[in-house]
């Protein structure tokens, strides 16, 4: 339902900033950003606000049991990630053209 909200009041800023203000891709960021707000603003009220006493109980022990095998798999895939990143990024700009390396003779 929040999601929703976030995608119609995206939409209507999208609209606004983009094509009645004109500001091109400066006002879809803009809209994103601001939507994106909205989201975490109303995911806090419905945590803190009081009215679903089950939604935050406070952390547990529990809570960090199983997290040691998750950093273990988590520390390795961060390091492939960045390399698959910086090859993705390689082979997409030799597919474009006139390429140019800024500050390379």
């Amino acid at each position: 339902m929040l999601s929703s909200f976030q995608f119609v009041i995206h939409i209507l800023l999208s609209i606004l900033f983009v094509y009645k203000l004109n500001m091109g891709v400066s006002g879809a960021m803009i809209a994103l950003s601001i939507s994106s707000w909205f989201l975490m603003i109303g995911e806090f009220i419905y945590i803190f606000g009081g009215w679903c006493p089950d939604s935050w109980k406070g952390f547990t022990v529990a809570a960090f049991k199983d997290l040691v095998p998750i950093i273990k798999l988590s520390i390795p895939l961060l390091g492939a990630m960045d390399l698959w990143y910086y090859a993705v990024l390689i082979l997409l700009a030799g597919y474009m053209p006139n390429t140019e390396c800024p500050g390379g003779e």
